[in-house]
């Protein structure tokens, strides 16, 4: 398709809007809710939106409307993301945290490298929407795995005043300020966004080499590249330059 790059640019656009819209409100109403909850929705809506792109795609063949099911599919993640990352202190003993999340780390890196090179080879031999009929698959297993987890919700959140426009405004506002005016987290986001993209850098590398040897998909590839270029987005968005102008 002589669209490719403009497309495949527009699909980073799209992913980013969600994170860059959105994320900076989520975290004050995501705390005052049952974090499970917030997960077992979120996957089950991730499920129905992926399985949703290949029957739309076949409906009418219009990127347009796939790209609306790639945002509403990211702004899921800005949801599911901050209350996976909120639970885990509510589920898992202090003395047992470092390790859960050295595990969750290294499950994450494990199922991407295994979902790289498995999904390539499933989009080259099965097609795209046989990869996302699966991908819809894996969500629907983690509300599964989600459903049986033993939860009970933070007693402190029975404390929190009741949320009003004002109120989340003014708690959006004090987490901005604590951005801007914190050394440690500013840096520790700069950090964590260099990481992101140092991985990127590497697994793109990686992708490089296994292509040239006829290992990996041209399609794989491709999103190496753009997971390269949302985190080089990632690391020049204005939360984090701006963080970085305060901390000069």
């Amino acid at each position: 398709d002589a669209r490719s790059s403009w497309l495949l640019w527009m699909l980073g656009n799209v992913m980013l809007a969600p994170v860059l819209l959105l994320a900076p409100f989520t975290g004050a109403w995501v705390d005052r809710l049952n974090l499970r909850r917030v997960l077992i929705v979120s996957d089950t809506l991730r499920a129905g939106i992926v399985l949703a792109v290949p029957m739309l795609y076949a409906s009418n063949h219009l990127t347009a409307p796939v790209f609306a099911l790639v945002f509403a599919l990211f702004t899921c993640n800005v949801f599911f993301l901050p209350a996976k990352s909120a639970i885990t202190p509510e589920i898992v003993p202090p003395a047992q945290l470092l390790a859960a999340n050295a595990l969750l780390s290294g499950a994450g890196i494990a199922a991407t490298a295994i979902g790289a090179l498995a999904g390539g080879w499933i989009v080259d031999h099965r097609g795209w929407d046989a990869a996302l009929r699966i991908n819809a698959a894996t969500y629907l297993v983690s509300v599964a795995a989600l459903a049986l987890i033993v939860y009970r919700p933070d007693e402190r959140k029975s404390t929190l005043p009741e949320m009003s426009w004002r109120g989340y405004l003014r708690e959006v506002g004090e987490g901005w300020r604590v951005l801007r005016r914190n050394s440690r987290v500013g840096l520790g986001l700069i950090a964590l966004r260099k990481e992101e993209k140092t991985k990127a850098e590497d697994y793109l590398t990686w992708s490089k080499r296994l292509f040239d040897e006829k290992y990996l998909s041209k399609t794989q590839l491709q999103a190496d590249q753009l997971a390269l270029q949302r985190a080089d987005l990632n690391l020049n968005t204005p939360t984090v330059t701006g963080t970085g102008f305060s901390l000069a």
